[in-house]
């Protein structure tokens, strides 16, 4: 009956409930396109207002198409 009144094992106890609730809620929340980055039309235009400030005129194809690539990696 001492083991009962451990406050480690009602520690353990609540942490084991935690885990397993977070578990079934996790597997019924996960979405398939959590993996898809989407760059936004504001983000782009975001990044080519930051190009322009910083360069003095608008980007290129090339230069936007390696703006959101870095943005995507970042």
């Amino acid at each position: 009956m001492n083991l009962l009144r451990e406050p480690l094992l009602h520690f353990l106890a609540i942490g084991a409930v935690i885990f397993g609730f977070y578990g079934m809620t996790r597997e019924a929340a996960e979405n398939p396109s959590a993996d898809r980055i989407v760059v936004m039309a504001g983000d782009i235009e975001r990044l080519k207002g930051l190009w322009q400030k910083q360069w003095q005129r608008p980007p290129t194809a090339e230069e936007l198409q390696g703006l959101i690539d870095a943005h995507v990696r970042e």
